[in-house]
């Protein structure tokens, strides 16, 4: 039976991990959604400033460059928050899968310290069944006078 609990542990311990390699994908995937938009709000900045250094040129493109920006903001901005949701998600199933394993983790060392106790009063018993023996045996030697 104790090597139920320590297979059990073994699996949870590779589910935690695999958990937590899932909430890094997500974590990445976010992060790099938000560079996206850093980076497009940039280009947005950097595309006025031509267009107000140079107005004749780049200006009369910018009306549309800004509409395309924006329109690419609010799908990176309701990927960004998905993303967020998922992470939330991950984190709780994340959070469930080591409360799993700590249960396990928790019973095999309760298991642990009750087999140990065992073994010591065993032990025990059989030290003082040895000290009875010889107290014994001590009792019943001849006497030398």
């Amino acid at each position: 039976m104790a090597g139920h609990l320590k297979n059990l542990i073994r699996l949870n311990d590779w589910q935690v991990e695999e958990k937590q390699r899932a909430l890094a994908d997500l974590l990445n995937a976010v992060a790099a959604l938000e560079a996206k938009r850093r980076q497009l709000e940039d280009e947005l900045v950097s595309e006025r400033k031509a267009a107000t250094e140079a107005p004749s040129e780049i200006g009369i493109y910018y009306g549309n460059f800004a509409k395309a920006a924006l329109v690419r903001r609010r799908a990176l901005e309701q990927a960004i928050a998905e993303g967020e949701a998922e992470v939330a998600a991950a984190r709780d199933r994340l959070r469930e899968a080591y409360r799993e394993l700590k249960k396990y983790e928790v019973a095999q060392a309760h298991r642990d310290t009750r087999e140990a106790a065992e073994r010591d009063h065993r032990e025990q018993l059989f030290l003082d069944e040895i000290g009875t023996q010889a107290f014994v045996r001590k009792g019943k030697r001849p006497s030398a006078t």
